[in-house]
Parts: C-alpha cells; sequence; structure tokens
C-alpha cells in the first residue's frame, strides 16, 4: 500500500486567468537577480499558549496551571538579504 500526504492547493490556481498570470510569473522567473531578493518572515508568541499535554505516572492526574485572561501576543518580523 503507498499511503501519500494530501497536498491542497486553492481552487482559483485553475480559473484561465490564474493561470495566465502564473505562467507570466514562472517564465519571469530566471530573470530574477538573486543578490536583489529580501527573504521576509514572521513569528509570534502568544501567553495564550499552553501545552494540552504532559507526561505523568500510571494512574495520575497530570495538572499544571495556565494563563487566564491576562493573553499578550508579541509578533516578531524580520528580513535577511
Amino acid at each position: 500500500m503507498d499511503i501519500q500526504k494530501k497536498t491542497a492547493h486553492a481552487l482559483e490556481q485553475e480559473r484561465e486567468d490564474v493561470l495566465k498570470r502564473r505562467q507570466d510569473w514562472f517564465d519571469l522567473q530566471p530573470d530574477l537577480a538573486p543578490q536583489r531578493l529580501v527573504f521576509i518572515d514572521e513569528t509570534s508568541l502568544s501567553t495564550k499558549m499552553a501545552r494540552l499535554r504532559g507526561r505523568v505516572l500510571r494512574r495520575e492526574r497530570c495538572r499544571a496551571g495556565v494563563p487566564h485572561g491576562h493573553w499578550k501576543t508579541t509578533t516578531f518580523t524580520g528580513g535577511c538579504v
């Protein structure tokens, strides 16, 4: 049995106008100057994030404190040439 992960893509990719624009983009890619590319990445952290699972001895309850109601989110965006 050959099992493969499902790959999803937007249905809009099959539209004629989108196909044309995508093909135009792919045709222009060889002209891109790699030294002019800038890579941007964004990450965030929220105090609302809490572990959903933990480890304990058999037949014991896993208990952990989590923050409640005072949530804050920090976002960091960076770029590198």
